[in-house]
């Protein structure tokens, strides 16, 4: 689909986060003769891309009747500034409280309406830390390219501290950044289509984090091993986690099974896992993703069926 019959789609937004920052925002509303919403899909996209990224998936899941709402996280695409250029965070914390704005934007906009989450890859772990002050908000959960909790994700934080004493947290490390980078880009998407795109979007490559980004990701990687930092005040929230067989981030059936225990420590008992065979990292943008399309709306519609 073409730029300009996306944007015809698609509204794009600003929301003044506390600090002054305008988070930039896309809005997606449903189609059709009967226009209100069945619900509210809140998406959080992944490291070094945007929103705009989304829009295709935003569009079919507006065309079956949800509202869909996106931002790019500070840093990211147009949630810039001179503080926060791109490839720099400071913190889990800032970006939770941004996915806040979200949360509420969302209810004063469609009062009484479902709010459900679907959040990819950085994404996924930003999203579990929303969960924990936040859980009750939610209807329903997709947790896509879903990261795994990885133990020296402490050694990470611990070195990314050191050198922002030294330095500053809007600098740049190349260690802290082979540390926090997956080596290559043939993890990411088996379609050449969207590769190429990726290649040639400045908002996605020619730049690094920054160290206190890199630091964020450490961080939010610990965040999602704690279970205690869960209120846990909806354990019966349906979350599903969706990944391709061939992503590295889940880790393998070892991994998918590490984080359903996770999630089932902290209180959810309606964890499930399913992987699409031969399906790298961006499953919504895969060769074959209209499959999962469906399996996305079937979801949050109601009518899923993991193993089918």
């Amino acid at each position: 689909m073409g730029k300009d019959e996306n944007m015809e789609l698609i509204k794009e937004f600003t929301i003044t986060a506390a600090d002054g920052l305008k988070i930039s925002a896309a809005l997606s509303l449903p189609v059709g003769e009967d226009c209100e919403a069945k619900g509210v899909i809140h998406f959080i996209h992944g490291v070094k891309e945007h929103k705009a990224r989304y829009y295709d998936i935003m569009k079919y899941l507006s065309a079956n009747g949800f509202a869909c709402i996106i931002t790019d996280n500070r840093g990211h695409g147009d949630s810039v500034n001179n503080e926060y250029f791109l490839g720099h965070m400071d913190g889990v914390k800032r970006l939770v409280g941004d996915q806040e704005l979200i949360i509420n934007y969302i209810k004063e906009m469609f009062p009484g309406k479902d709010i459900y989450m679907f959040a990819h890859s950085f994404g996924s772990m930003l999203g579990r830390c929303v969960l924990q002050e936040h859980d009750a908000e939610y209807k329903k959960v997709i947790l896509s390219g879903t990261v795994r909790y990885i133990p020296a994700s402490h050694i990470g934080i611990f070195i990314s501290s050191l050198f922002a004493f030294f330095s500053s947290k809007n600098k740049y490390s190349r260690l802290i950044t082979a540390l926090g980078e997956v080596n290559g880009d043939d993890w990411i998407c088996g379609n050449p289509e969207i590769m190429a795109e990726l290649k040639q979007d400045p908002k996605c490559t020619g730049y690094s984090y920054t160290i206190g980004a890199n630091a964020t990701v450490f961080e939010s990687n610990r965040e999602i091993s704690r279970a205690k930092k869960y209120k846990c005040n909806n354990p019966e929230l349906p979350v599903l986690s969706l990944s391709g067989e061939l992503d590295p981030m889940p880790g393998g059936k070892r991994g998918l099974r590490q984080i359903e225990k996770y999630l089932r420590k902290a209180g959810y008992v309606n964890v499930r896992c399913k992987e699409y065979a031969g399906m790298k990292h961006e499953i919504i943008n895969e060769l074959g993703k209209e499959k999962v399309y469906s399996d996305i709306l079937a979801f949050f519609s109601g009518n899923f069926e993991a193993d089918e």
